[in-house]
């Protein structure tokens, strides 16, 4: 996971919003 690949940040992202509640995506 050495790729800074936009699928991978995206996926970084998801799984960081299902660990944190979603109060910084309003």
């Amino acid at each position: 996971m050495s790729e800074t690949s936009p699928n991978a940040l995206a996926k970084i992202l998801a799984f960081a919003a299902l660990l944190r509640p979603p109060l910084a995506k309003v």
